[in-house]
């Protein structure tokens, strides 16, 4: 009997000992496929299925709350979205220190420092990233120690440390495989290889070379036996490029065919450009001038596949020299005037600047010749007159004063009108545009409640508030400032979107872009002009819409204005309704708005409204250029 009990006594003490070391322990073991999954999506840059990915980690463990904040801080970062990545990092860090994990600990610190890399502030990266490392390695955490180095090696490289980034790009090499982690060894393989062939082009040292060799050799081998293509594709490319230096150039065109080899050609287009690219250099040097136009032709079409600029000068630049060198001139001109086209766009805002600046000071001298001219004729002929009729000018000059005075007395009655109507109009406008429509305030504030009560996303909601909270302070600083930047203008437009979509569970989607030639920053515009517009869209015309809802918003330039363009595909509205479809009231602040501007500045900024009942709304506004003083 007595043995019985103490059996059972011992079963029960496992048992409890083993959900203590269950609850103890820092690890997310339930959702650790998934994780791997994200890991793996953000490698490669495939940011749409990471975001849903995210969504389905079941966060009911601390551990696995922790794992989903910092990958979705991951997220955030890598696509810029600074403010949203502060939030889940300070879910985050509250989270860490009330679990006292040391590799929770690690993780965030392994976070923050990975998002002052991307905010371009290295100095204060490099403390998170060295603390990360310290704490994964007190825990005996080779995966926080693999991720802390690869970042400090890729951080002091961006420091022009070279030495410090590679010793730090081996030692993460040395965890990987201990690891036994082929992806990841490659990942930081094919990071080497980036490291040296930077270096090289800094010191123009060859040691950087054979380094670059070597590492090369055992990526590719890596690469195919694990059947990783695109690395493989990568590491032909980088030997094609030492080929190049070396003068080895048929070499060079060997390695740029096994790259083609393992690229899908219509998925990899930036690849597919470089290779060519390379490909075009090296005929160039063996005078194979023909060959070099056909592959410059091809990396031309993937370079606009991929729609990058830069990539395309680059190719204009590559396809002049080939065509210059067949003595085809005209095809040569032809590639110069694009390349010169893309390259000189940023440049031709300061020039029209530069140009009305001259036209303005010549205008202004020649306006003050032409008044000192028509003053000294006037200063002559009542000199003239002086003399020969001084009673009259006496009577006259004492009627002109009396009606000078009546005039004056209507004239400064007439402006103290004016004046107390513009005031009473620009306290209008402080207070409508401090005055956002109070059913919007109510519905996100029952979301944000919802949100919390059920638990459901902590870091979305902490992102809702972070916006709701962003976009109540800038409606309330606009009741002070009349204009304010595009940048901030776009800046509220996004929050209030974002939020948007949050509210609506994504059942829009909408676009924001800024041509080239409007410098953001500098130019102003009416502070929340398009709040209204955009709120008419969501809230009329994409309601009860059984298709997807777009909003795009464009900012251009247009006859030396700024043209704003707010589109959508919503339900529209009759438009010999006179606008029925459309807030009435929202148009006649805009209406005023504009009125007050234009009564300001001078100019005839105003807004058009085009309609089709059941085919969207089009709303264009032109504005002045106002830049900043």
């Amino acid at each position: 009997m007595f043995s019985t009990f103490r059996l059972i006594f011992s079963v029960l003490l496992l048992l409890f000992s083993s959900i203590a070391a269950g609850q103890n322990s820092c690890k997310c073991d339930s959702e650790k496929n998934k994780i791997e999954l994200i890991h793996q999506l953000l490698n490669q840059k495939d940011y749409v299925i990471a975001n849903k990915e995210l969504t389905k980690i079941n966060i009911n463990n601390i551990n696995c709350k922790i794992e989903q904040l910092q990958l979705q801080s991951e997220l955030f970062s890598l696509q810029a979205k600074f403010e949203s990545a502060d939030s889940c990092l300070a879910l985050l860090k509250d989270l860490v220190y009330k679990s006292k994990c040391k590799t929770n600990q690690a993780k965030y610190h392994l976070q923050n420092g990975f998002l002052l890399m991307k905010k371009t502030k290295f100095d204060s990266a490099v403390p998170q990233l060295i603390k990360s490392q310290e704490l994964a390695s007190e825990e005996n955490d080779l995966l926080g120690q693999y991720y802390a180095l690869m970042n400090l090696a890729t951080l002091l490289n961006k420091m022009q440390q070279s030495d410090k980034s590679i010793d730090y790009d081996r030692k993460a090499l040395v965890i990987a495989r201990s690891l036994n982690d082929v992806n990841r060894e490659v990942r930081i393989l094919s990071n080497m290889q980036g490291h040296f062939g930077v270096w090289y082009d800094i010191t123009q040292d060859l040691k950087y070379i054979d380094s670059l060799k070597k590492t090369s050799a055992l990526t590719i081998k890596l690469s195919k036996k694990f059947k990783l293509r695109t690395e493989t594709a990568q590491c032909y490319s980088v030997l094609a490029g030492i080929s190049f230096i070396e003068d080895e150039f048929k070499t060079m065109l060997l390695y740029t065919d096994s790259a083609l080899m393992f690229l899908d050609r219509n998925r990899d287009h930036r690849f597919c450009m470089s290779v060519f690219l390379k490909k075009c250099d090296a005929y160039i040097e063996l005078k194979n001038y023909n060959i070099a136009k056909t592959f410059g032709d091809s990396a031309l079409i993937h370079a606009r596949l991929e729609n990058d600029i830069l990539s395309i000068a680059n190719t204009y630049e590559r396809l002049y020299e080939v065509e210059k060198l067949r003595n085809n001139f005209s095809a040569s001109l032809f590639y110069h005037e694009n390349y010169t086209k893309i390259r000189d766009s940023i440049r031709n805002v300061d020039k029209f600047k530069v140009i009305n600046d001259i036209e303005q000071k010549y205008n202004k001298v020649e306006n003050e010749k032409q008044i000192n001219k028509l003053a000294f004729e006037k200063d002559i002929l009542n000199k003239g007159k002086e003399i020969d009729s001084l009673r009259l000018k006496s009577l006259i000059g004492i009627v002109v004063a009396i009606a000078f005075v009546l005039i004056a007395v209507v004239f400064f009655y007439r402006q103290s009108v004016i004046k107390s109507k513009l005031q009473k109009m620009e306290t209008e406008q402080r207070l409508n545009r401090a005055r956002m429509n109070p059913h919007f305030f109510f519905n996100v504030l029952a979301s944000i409640q919802t949100m919390i009560l059920e638990e459901e996303d902590a870091g979305k909601s902490a992102i809702m508030i972070s916006k709701f909270s962003k976009i109540m302070r800038q409606s309330l600083e606009s009741t002070y400032n009349e204009l304010i930047p595009i940048e901030d203008e776009i800046e509220f437009i996004t929050s209030y979107l974002d939020i948007q979509q949050m509210r609506y569970d994504n059942k829009f989607s909408y676009t924001i872009t800024v041509s080239d030639d409007i410098d953001t920053d500098r130019v102003n515009i009416p502070s929340m002009l398009l709040q209204p517009f955009v709120e008419n869209s969501i809230e009329h015309g994409f309601k009860d819409l059984k298709t997807e809802g777009i909003l795009e918003i464009k900012f251009e330039t247009e006859n030396n204005k700024i043209k704003i363009s707010c589109n959508d595909n919503g339900k529209g509205f009759n438009p010999g309704s006179k606008h029925k479809g459309y807030p009435s009231r929202a148009t006649q602040i805009i209406n005023d708005r504009l009125y007050l501007l234009n009564k300001q500045y001078k100019t005839d900024g105003h807004f058009e409204l085009t309609t089709h009942e059941n085919k969207g709304t089009q709303v264009v506004i032109f504005l002045p250029i106002i830049n900043q003083e």
